[in-house]
């Protein structure tokens, strides 16, 4: 003991001469009695010094319960010599501080635990402060991604009342176009508003939505064709998903309409998605139909394929066109801020 008494009186000098700028307290390993606190602990838990001397480890620290708990804390100290934890300390007024708690092992003399307490109350609060105010954001967010949803969803169907009063197909096939891309945009509001992964668009999703809504739009035209999808679990942000989306809602849109003759069996559709090796994404829209004249890729006057090669240059992507064996476009871009889920 001769050791550790004056090890304690050398800290007593130091402290009071304010050489140790935190609050210090000293336990012993096996009862968690206080052998040492200086003036900054005493201040901090509203003590007098001479008052912390009589206690023991469990009167203090809330998240140590009992002697035992405090001994197997003790020895996990024995073993690594320092740790840093986070705790609340019971004041004498019966408020609690957040604190961090740097505990070291002592063995030279009498063994006993050495800890300075950081109340770190100030940051506990801000972060509080901080996280009220992104929930609310997340909130406002949602929000405006639900009331953009239904916008358009109005504006869809006023267009779908309006085609049903026009007798001439080819205008009436212009607003079931209009009405399709405008469903490619208010789904992705609607992912968005319902999403819990950061503003990202879950791409799987996203694409069984916008196919199905296209299958059940076109009736009796899609009823023989068959759509595949392999989409790996990519997780979008707005400015990406939905020029993504737009694309392949115009080649399906497209496959659809021009693919395939009334006679040709298995008609199918194949979408993929997936990030290679390098990290780029690449969209592929097949089809076993007829095949596309390559020259019309930019020529063409179809609304729909002008549209994809906009949005191609919007993602600053590129697009190729294969027509051997009936078509396959080939998107090849980045995808800034993507996450990556699971794959099953």
């Amino acid at each position: 003991m001769p050791l550790l008494s004056e090890s304690l009186s050398l800290l007593n000098t130091l402290s009071w001469k304010h050489c140790i700028p935190e609050s210090l307290i000293i336990f012993d390993t096996i009862e968690g009695r206080v052998i040492f606190a200086n003036e900054y602990a005493a201040l901090l838990l509203g003590y007098e010094s001479n008052e912390l001397m009589k206690m023991r480890i469990t009167d203090i620290d809330l998240h140590t319960f009992d002697l035992l708990s405090w001994q197997g804390q003790s020895s996990s100290l024995k073993r690594n010599g320092r740790i840093v934890t986070k705790s609340l300390y019971l004041t004498k007024n019966g408020t609690t501080i957040p604190v961090e708690i740097a505990s070291n092992y002592c063995g030279n003399g009498s063994e006993c635990i050495i800890c300075i307490i950081h109340d770190i109350s100030p940051y506990t609060e801000q972060t509080e402060k901080i996280s009220i105010s992104l929930q609310e954001k997340e909130h406002l967010l949602k929000e405006i991604h639900h009331r953009v949803k239904n916008n358009l969803q109005t504006i869809s169907s006023l267009l779908s009342l309006g085609r049903k009063k026009i007798k001439d197909e080819s205008v009436a096939n212009v607003l079931q176009e209009s009405q399709n891309r405008i469903y490619a945009i208010a789904t992705v509001h609607e992912i968005l508003y319902k999403s819990d992964r950061a503003g990202r668009v879950d791409m799987s999703i996203y694409l069984r939505f916008l196919t199905n809504s296209l299958i059940e739009s076109f009736g009796a035209l899609a009823s023989e064709v068959t759509i595949e999808r392999t989409i790996e679990p990519l997780f979008f942000v707005m400015d990406t998903a939905m020029p993504c989306g737009l694309i392949v809602n115009e080649l399906v849109t497209n496959a659809l309409q021009h693919a395939f003759n009334e006679s040709q069996n298995d008609k199918k559709i194949t979408i993929t998605l997936h990030q290679n090796s390098t990290g780029s994404i690449i969209l592929k829209v097949i089809d076993n139909g007829k095949g596309f004249n390559n020259d019309d890729q930019n020529n063409t006057a179809s609304v729909g394929l002008k549209l994809v090669n906009i949005l191609t240059k919007q993602l600053d992507g590129t697009i190729h066109v294969n027509t051997k064996n009936g078509t396959i476009f080939e998107l090849i871009f980045n995808a800034p801020d993507m996450i990556e889920g699971d794959k099953k």
